[in-house]
């Protein structure tokens, strides 16, 4: 019995590698939120924890921000908290975009 070898067209080849290359295109094309956070007399908190969708992502820095963190395209809650302080916001992006949120802690005379 003879084996037969399936050799793909050059058509075929060339469609798969478009649709490959699109594919890649959305995963590298990242989008990306900035986090502030501040109490609610303006101040920066430095060390907020931040949730992205229930996820920790990270800390703020002294400056009360956390930069470039990937997100997915559409809507998500964002949540900080600080020493049981908590405020929540939520935000939407799209691809290749980028979002910038503040979030004030029900916190007075910070720091």
């Amino acid at each position: 019995m003879k084996m037969l070898q399936l050799r793909p067209s050059k058509k075929a080849l060339i469609v798969l590698l478009l649709i490959s290359l699109l594919l890649c295109t959305n995963v590298a094309m990242g989008s990306t939120v900035q986090v502030t956070v501040r109490s609610g007399d303006e101040v920066p908190v430095p060390g907020a924890a931040v949730y992205i969708d229930n996820e920790f992502v990270g800390n703020t820095w002294q400056d009360g921000m956390l930069r470039d963190i990937p997100v997915r395209p559409g809507h998500h809650s964002v949540r900080a908290e600080w020493q049981g302080s908590s405020g929540t916001d939520s935000f939407d992006v799209q691809i290749d975009g980028y979002a910038s949120v503040n979030i004030y802690l029900g916190l007075s005379k910070f720091g």
